[in-house]
């Protein structure tokens, strides 16, 4: 009976799985009905996530044996963990998941794992809460910790219907989930970030920290909020430790959304919000009169943050709520649709919207053809009409052949470009921007129809989109006998590696794929030899023929 149920199951599942282009088998996964099987057959990683806490003999634990009461505690965690989703109890075994991590992050911040801070234990520390979090039918969030940072971070689980707060320990950071937020039940991390590296670096804005990394896992990969609803993301920027907010005319939160769906992504500024609901340590005072209610003492010992924000207030606009400063902090409130990193902006200037894509923002396109990309200017849900959005490119000429042309936005809110590839294959960029809002077209220059490689750092920023044309690339390991074998994998429409195939030296195959389908093209790691590591050869995209289904060549070769 079970297994009739089983197999009942997944012919629906497959029936309904055909709405989106997909190179040819195997079929795309369908994360619905991952989480009904999931209960019929249970496959919690106890064996990985309990070696990954006590070590193994060629990697280093978590937890050192010289301390057995933390060690004996955390293995107990994940064992009650995979017990409670063995038994089918998804919800209480992802609220562990969450105190698990927590406590981890806690131990980590307090130097009291193996390697203490350092970089390698960081490492450990995200692929343990990775395997953890995917093991309960999450996906895998992998939290920003670098060296210094899990000093400020917080866990909530969101259950559809119920609103959701998250706070920092220090409560300096915060996000409100609404009831609606998402349709089904969702991890929610927020963690404050190092300053460096800047993760705003190399979009042409100037965002300044605190930076929050704030990530939804869930069995669908969803990022953005359902139903056109938003997050109340807010955090207390303190002047002495950022001194970058007191020269701000107009400081607001930006954050870079991710592409899914039919949301393009980009680098965005907020509406403002209220930060009154998110509990935050930075509440406007009622006046300077409360301040020496502690005498000359307390008066000693704010005097000099008040009247340095005192004095900035004098030629500074205030927000009402969206930035409110108190005590030398000055806490910030936005809107966003999505989660993901943010950071503090001078909002200088009006700001007349936010630019998306109207072309997709990766593609590959034969060297010097001009090409067309165009925008789409937005407030709110209205398109902007007449305002001037520059296209800047170092790579070719556009349509007046100078590396800069300014186009006035149509009835649409749309602004188009003639974009000229350079002669030589390589990967090439061309920026729109208006103020307050920033994206970029990113092109591989194809020569002769062998495909240009996109950097493999792109992975978690290129997923595939629908375009309903279907190509076939050729893919060929070029080493010679006794070189190494490569494997491809196609980047899915949530960016996940699905395996395709694998070539020894001298073999090729030709894939079928379509234009808006990327693919990643590795060796794999050696699991008898650690120290031969993955290497990428890069992220390829396929050619949009004019006839034919011709969408390139893939050479790998010692001189790649």
């Amino acid at each position: 009976m079970r297994y009739l149920a089983t197999a009942a199951l997944c012919g629906t599942l497959l029936l309904a799985g055909c709405s989106q282009d997909m190179p040819s088998a195997p079929a795309e996964p369908d994360p619905e009905a991952s989480a009904a099987l999931r209960c019929i057959t249970p496959g919690f990683p106890l064996k990985l996530a309990l070696a990954q806490i006590v070590g193994t003999r060629t990697s280093p634990g978590l937890y050192p044996a010289s301390r057995p009461r933390p060690l004996a505690l955390a293995l107990a965690r994940v064992a009650e963990i995979a017990a409670l989703w063995t038994l089918c109890k998804p919800a209480q075994a992802q609220a562990k998941v969450a105190t698990h991590t927590t406590i981890l992050l806690d131990d980590y911040r307090a130097g009291r794992l193996v390697g203490g801070t350092s970089e390698a234990t960081a490492t450990r520390v995200v692929a343990h809460t990775n395997t953890m979090w995917q093991g309960v039918g999450l996906q895998a969030p992998n939290i920003p910790v670098f060296p210094g940072t899990g000093t400020d971070f917080g866990f909530g689980l969101f259950t559809p219907g119920q609103e959701l707060l998250v706070q920092t320990g220090s409560q300096n950071g915060a996000v409100r989930i609404p009831s609606n937020g998402f349709t089904e039940t969702t991890l929610i991390t927020i963690v404050q970030r190092a300053t460096d590296p800047n993760p705003f670096e190399g979009t042409a804005e100037n965002v300044f920290p605190p930076f929050y990394e704030i990530v939804a896992s869930n069995a669908s990969n969803t990022h953005y909020l359902a139903n056109g609803t938003s997050a109340i993301v807010g955090f207390c920027v303190d002047d002495e430790l950022f001194p970058a907010i007191l020269s701000m005319a107009d400081p607001a939160i930006a954050h870079i959304a991710v592409p899914e769906g039919t949301n393009p992504g980009g680098f965005e500024i907020l509406d403002d919000a209220s930060t009154a609901g998110l509990g935050l340590d930075c509440p406007t005072p009622e006046g300077f009169g409360s301040l020496f209610d502690g005498g000359l003492k307390g008066f000693a010992s704010t005097a000099p943050r008040l009247l340095r924000t005192a004095a900035a207030s004098l030629f500074l606009p205030t927000r009402a709520e969206a930035a409110a400063s108190a005590l030398g902090k000055t806490g910030l409130g936005g809107l966003a649709r999505s989660l993901s990193p943010f950071g503090v902006v001078d909002r200088a200037g009006e700001e007349v919207g936010s630019l998306f894509h109207l072309d997709p923002e990766f593609s590959s396109e034969p060297v010097s053809n001009t090409v067309t990309r165009r925008v789409q200017l937005v407030s709110g849900e209205s398109s902007v009409e007449g305002a001037e959005v520059t296209f800047t490119t170092e790579d070719g000429f556009l349509g007046n052949e100078t590396g800069q042309q300014v186009v006035t936005t149509d009835a649409d809110g749309q602004a188009t470009v003639s974009w000229t590839l350079p002669e030589f294959p390589s990967v090439y960029t061309l920026t729109a921007s208006v103020p307050g809002s920033s994206i970029s077209f990113t092109v591989a220059g194809a020569n002769d129809g062998q495909l240009t490689p996109l950097s493999c750092e792109l992975e978690d920023r290129i997923r595939s989109l629908n375009s309903n044309k279907p190509v076939t690339v050729t893919f060929s390991n070029g080493f010679s006998t006794g070189g190494p074998s490569i494997t491809t994998f196609w980047l899915d429409y949530s960016g996940q590696r699905v395996f395709y195939n694998s070539l020894n030296p001298g073999q090729s195959y030709e894939q079928g794929t379509f234009v808006t389908h990327p693919w990643i093209v590795i060796t794999p790691d050696d699991p008898e030899n650690p120290d031969d590591s993955e290497e990428c050869y890069g992220i390829f995209l396929p050619l949009s023929p004019d006839e034919g289904t011709f969408g390139g060549t893939v050479t790998i070769s010692p001189t790649f």
